[in-house]
């Protein structure tokens, strides 16, 4: 086995590789740093289970079964000396550069070297952690490659401590760099390969933006990837006084000087169990790539991105579906696919009998031929899914003369809807929908309510009191008060009642207005358009919804969308479109330190149902983020330990338009990517409630009623000009608008065909139109063009 670098490459046995890699602390939960074989053997099986190919022995030699165990099953090996002076190198105190620890430092370099060097696993030599530059870390190199010049010197660190720029020896690398300070780092040295010793954060509930890392990785041949954060999280078991037993971190065993959560940092929990972050890990790392060549014909492009074996091994699987439900599937021969080769392939599905409103989805997977070290037969490696490019009809309508004549009744405080089957009530002075009856059954113990919050993660907490949370709590989105306004009631037809609810979101230094539309039918559709108008100074937000409680025996949750783990807006690229299913309470992920959790993204539909498969389906328009769970949300954030949390007397599911990124590009400051985070902007969105039973082929119709589009823009003040997009709420309908012009003027009116700017102070206002039923209504929103500051005077003694 050869490793060397060549015009600034890592090379192993000749060929350029990818590092997937992950830091691997000796840790169990039970027995502290004394790790056994067999869970070593877990962890082995575990990472290759999940693509990782890649260990980095942070920070000391590991025991040697270890090395034996990854010579065996194929791990590669970063082997670090056991080195680090954390504080003091934070404190400017570089004992690198204190020539009486000489000795020491270039023993420990040594006998790691001495011990580990006849394992072919270990392909670089690490000189420590976070320790500063010195003399003594050159004395040390120079030893290494003395006794073993055939590997390559890797030590990440630099004075003063956590400032940027190129390290010493063979690797460049970095803590936690951004995309962006790749580019710069890999800019600065062209003869060394870039491999990260450390990137992407997993405290707690985490790693957002992974794939934005290997966008880059797979575009930029010296960018050789790295080792993602920790890989286990590092929480003693410990008991309660009642005998329930948790996982302890810093601070809960009485001592003073702690680091609290930041050993809770793993892809998998202390036992092992995997956590969600690792299913996107696994996608992330997974070495064969599929490409659309020509959906309709079935036509893919498979890439094999191993660096030594064809893809003769696995099994290329695929199946069709629609609206997650398998209609057709197979299995094709083998792939002789050469290692850095691509082939074009042909899946043979029939073409189906479209239907109108059905989703069709076509997924390949690679899959295991024969049993192997670390994974029995048919183990997914590899997958990739396409949304098909087939004509789909238009959804039929459901017509007024099939539904049910709608009766109102009101008194003093509440409101009734009601037809023969279905009963809603709301409450004037709450201002919420309180009573949802279908057959005489109740499914309500509070209605839809604004939500702009939710339990921070640990990446939200990150920069103390410059962090998202802190300005969240500043703000008081975590206390934010509801106050109705007004109560408007509108009988379009026989069949059809609308209800406007008008609402200020009052927090510590700003308000919101809020208007909730509520359009019932006879049908027993309830739709509800959310509108949110910022006003004053708002943080970016964490979340823009509507929460509410159903009655607690609706405790079986199915979904169409992506899973059937959680997922968020900057990790579900490992989270596949289907139909889902379960119970509530294994949607729950049980973070060591409570936090926001079990989300769903892209959900088309859902229902919540109770034993008897009776329940609430929720339709988004087109999609939401949707969760539901067994803990209050004050709960969930006030928790500091999973033995803290108490089930609530009722489920509670969030319909949101979105929630934020997590991100993930490290912990301490707010780093979540900009094009994940939720600015306070105005915000439109809609969504369907349908109570009873089996009604997935109601939901898949139309309802007579046209709802109108949402105006999207980053801001509503700018300076030059702005990019306004609309969009209908059901994909394909026409959009019309004006710019500064009112709708009735004919020769006004704009069909809108994509994106376009304003650069003047501009009223846009638009409609959705629907032949046979209509414009929706009228929205509008203006954009204000305000001039640019005045340029500071240049100060005297600046450059």
């Amino acid at each position: 086995r050869q490793v060397e670098i060549v015009d600034g490459q890592l090379l192993v046995n000749g060929k350029a590789i990818l590092i997937k890699g992950v830091n691997r602390h000796e840790f169990d939960p039970d027995h502290g740093r004394v790790v056994s074989e067999a869970r070593m053997i877990q962890d082995i099986q575990l990472m290759k289970q999940h693509n990782i190919n890649a260990v980095r022995t942070s920070h000391y030699p590991n025991h040697p079964r270890w090395y034996e165990l990854c010579d065996q099953y194929g791990l590669y090996v970063m082997d670090e000396a056991n080195i680090e002076s954390h504080e003091l190198w934070e404190k400017g105190i570089i004992l690198a550069q204190d020539s009486s620890w000489r000795d020491a430092f270039v023993d420990r370099g040594v006998s790691m070297v001495l011990r580990d060097r006849n394992h072919p696993s270990v392909i670089i030599w690490s000189l420590g952690n976070e320790s500063g530059l010195g003399a003594n870390f050159d004395a040390m190199a120079d030893a290494i490659k003395w006794i073993d010049g055939s590997r390559p010197i890797h030590y990440e660190s630099r004075n003063p401590a956590h400032s940027f720029g190129l390290p010493k020896y063979d690797i460049i690398s970095n803590m936690y760099a951004s995309t962006e300070q790749m580019r710069q780092l890999a800019r600065m040295d062209p003869t060394r390969p870039l491999i990260l010793c450390e990137y992407v954060s997993t405290r707690g509930n985490s790693v957002g933006g992974l794939q934005a890392y290997w966008d880059l990785i797979h575009y930029h041949p010296r960018m050789q990837g790295g080792f993602i954060g920790n890989w286990v999280d590092q929480g003693l078991r410990k008991y309660t006084d009642e005998g329930q037993p948790y996982f302890a971190y810093g601070g809960d065993f009485g001592e003073n000087r702690h680091d609290s959560t930041l050993c809770i940092n793993g892809l998998v929990f202390p036992e092992r169990e995997v956590q969600p972050e690792l299913m996107e890990v696994k996608k992330v790392y997974q070495p064969v790539e599929v490409r659309a060549v020509n959906l309709r014909k079935g036509l893919l492009e498979v890439h094999n991105q191993h660096h030594f074996v064809d893809l003769s091994h696995l099994v290329p699987q695929w199946e069709l579906t629609a609206n997650g439900q398998l209609i057709q599937h197979g299995q094709l021969a083998p792939l002789a696919v050469a290692a850095g080769q691509g082939k074009v392939i042909r899946i043979p599905f029939r073409y189906p009998e479209v239907e109108p409103a059905v989703e069709y989805m076509l997924k390949l997977s690679f899959r295991l031929k024969d049993s192997s070290r670390w994974a029995p037969a048919g183990h997914e490696v590899a997958w990739e899914q396409f949304r098909m490019p087939f004509y789909v009809p238009p959804a039929d309508f459901l017509h007024w003369e099939e539904m049910p004549a709608l009766s109102l009744r009101e008194t003093t405080q509440l409101i009734e809807i009601s037809s023969d089957s279905l009963k809603v009530r709301f409450d004037r002075q709450l201002g919420l929908m309180v009573s949802l009856e279908q057959g005489g059954q109740e499914l309500l113990i509070r209605g839809p309510k604004p939500n702009l919050w939710r339990a921070p993660v640990d990446n939200d907490e990150g920069g103390g009191p410059n962090s998202f949370a802190a300005s969240w709590r500043a703000a008081g989105l975590d206390s934010l008060l509801y106050q109705p306004q007004d109560v408007e009631i509108v009988q379009r037809t026989p069949a059809m009642i609308q209800l406007k609810i008008s609402a200020q979101l009052t927090g510590k230094t700003s308000q919101m207005e809020y208007e909730g539309l509520y359009s019932i039918f006879g049908s027993g559709d309830i739709v509800l358009q959310n509108t949110f108008e910022p006003a004053g100074s708002w943080p970016v937000l964490p979340r823009v919804g509507m929460s509410m409680h159903l009655r607690p025996q609706y405790q079986h949750l199915a979904w169409y969308g992506r899973g059937p783990h959680e997922s968020y807006e900057d990790r579900k690229s490992g989270a596949p479109f289907g139909f889902y299913s379960g119970k509530v309470e294994d949607q729950y992920v049980p973070y060591i330190y409570p936090t926001e959790n079990g989300n769903k993204t892209d959900v088309r539909f859902a229902v919540l149902a109770d034993s008897s498969a009776r329940g609430l389906w929720v339709q988004g328009y087109p999609d939401v983020d949707l969760s539901a769970h067994l803990y209050t949300l004050e709960n969930l954030t006030h928790a500091r330990h999973t033995y803290e949390l108490e089930q609530a007397p009722y489920i509670s599911l969030n319909v949101d338009y979105r929630q934020a990124g997590l991100g993930g590009a490290d912990s301490w400051p707010p780093r979540t990517h900009p094009a994940y985070q939720l600015p306070a902007r105005p915000y439109s969105y809609s969504f369907r409630l349908l109570p009873g039973g089996n009604k997935a082929a109601q939901l898949r119709k139309q309802l007579p009623l046209v709802l109108p589009p949402v105006i999207q823009a980053a801001a509503t003040h700018f300076q030059d000009s702005l990019l306004v997009q609309l969009e209908s709420p059901v994909a394909g309908r026409p959009i019309y608008y004006t710019l500064n012009e009112e709708v009735g003027a004919e020769d006004a009116l704009i069909k809108y065909t994509g994106p376009f700017y304003v650069r003047e102070t501009t009223i846009v206002r638009a409609f959705c139109f629907e032949p046979g039923y209509g414009n929706s209504l009228i929205i509008s929103r203006t954009f204000t063009r305000v001039q640019r500051e005045p340029e500071a005077p240049p100060m005297e003694g600046r450059e």
